[in-house]
């Protein structure tokens, strides 16, 4: 019977149905609509969505079999707790409420001292619920703090106390999202820097995936990844203001050993030209609806000759003398050019990358028929 199989094969089937890597789901979505050259409206992109989480939301079911199928979904629900955050207008929010059954009684003595009585466990939780997180979603953590009650500026105390909880069970991150919302002024830059303490290195080391959105002061936590994490393999920009943005994202693009993806949208200039060190691992890079105003010349990216993917889409002010580089490189692994200039648009198109582009895919597919007619 299904229901008598064992643990480990349990886990790795449930895996299966955790589809929340959001990334790689819209890649595959993105692909077939730009080929087809179809956009979506909001209703549409929620409909997607929903059918999205359905195979995550059958890991609920799989929960309520017996007790050796919770075993084996607990760990998946839980490896992301924070990744659907739809609590605002809650107290205490289910999640930390249930975190807080394993705070410490030095945390509880910090926290009453700030002003706010914890409550104790009235039994203990039948699992070890920070055990299992992987991945983490900062800024929802940090919003669900903050809903908790209005800190004020001990907000990175409380921030502080919860990443505790998961350092102290020898949790080692696969990914770290700091989405922020589009209101974010600043506000809670304290509290976002606190995952780059001393403190928390060993936890955030072995990140593999790191994504940022909309945050303008974003220095102070670039330099502090930088120097502890060291093997991303996925990078993911998007919406990043600021003028010294570039150079602070070049340190940290610089440092990686293995960076495998990098993508970029509304980003800043010039931070395409960390790339060089990159050159041996680099398989995809997408470039969308950033001004390349000023950016030097894309040597960095020409000699990424293990490239097998490349997005330029809709981006202002990109020169021949800026792709010159490029223009000369075969790129003998390049499977995948999309290069697309908004329509109508007062923006000049540079017309020899499009035909780079058009050759390149040209070339592709004559060699794949030739090999379908072996």
């Amino acid at each position: 019977m299904t229901k008598d199989l064992p643990l480990k094969v349990l886990h790795k089937i449930f895996c299966y149905l955790d589809n929340r890597d959001t990334w790689s789901f819209y890649d595959d979505l993105y692909d077939r609509l730009i080929t087809k050259k179809i956009s979506l409206d909001s209703g549409e992109n929620e409909f997607i969505w929903q059918l999205h989480r359905s195979s995550y939301c059958d890991l609920y079911h799989c929960a309520l079999v017996n007790r050796q199928w919770c075993q084996g979904a607990m760990p998946i629900l839980w490896n992301r707790p924070f990744f659907h955050y739809d609590e605002v207008d809650s107290a205490m929010p289910n999640v930390l409420r249930t975190y807080v059954l394993s705070l410490t009684d030095a945390d509880r003595s910090l926290l009453r001292e700030n002003g706010l009585d914890v409550p104790y466990a009235i039994r203990r939780p039948m699992f070890d619920y920070p055990s299992f997180v992987r991945h983490l979603n900062l800024w929802e953590l940090i919003m669900a703090c903050r809903n908790w009650r209005d800190w004020g500026d001990k907000l990175a105390l409380v921030v502080r106390i919860m990443l505790g909880l998961f350092k102290r069970r020898g949790i080692e991150l696969t990914s770290l999202l700091l989405p922020l919302d589009d209101w974010y002024d600043g506000k809670y830059d304290e509290a976002i820097c606190v995952i780059i303490e001393d403190e928390f290195m060993e936890m955030i080391a072995p990140i593999r995936y790191l994504e940022i959105s909309k945050l303008t002061n974003i220095g102070k936590l670039a330099c502090g990844l930088a120097q502890t994490c060291n093997n991303l393999e996925h990078i993911n920009l998007s919406n990043l203001r600021g003028s010294s943005s570039s150079r602070y994202l070049s340190q940290l693009i610089k440092s990686q050993k293995q960076l495998i993806s990098f993508y970029m949208v509304n980003g800043v200039p010039r931070v395409e030209s960390s790339l060089f060190n990159q050159a041996n691992s680099l398989r995809d890079v997408r470039l969308h609806s950033t001004d390349f105003q000023d950016s030097e010349a894309w040597h960095s990216l020409a000699t990424c000759t293990m490239l097998e993917r490349l997005d330029i889409v809709n981006c202002k002010n990109i020169t021949v003398l800026m792709v010159e580089p490029l223009l000369n490189e075969t790129l003998p692994y390049l499977k995948q050019v999309n290069v697309t200039f908004c329509k109508g648009g007062m923006m000049p198109k540079c017309r020899e990358l499009e035909e780079w582009a058009r050759v390149m895919n040209k070339g592709k597919r004559m060699i794949e028929d030739r090999k379908m007619c072996v």
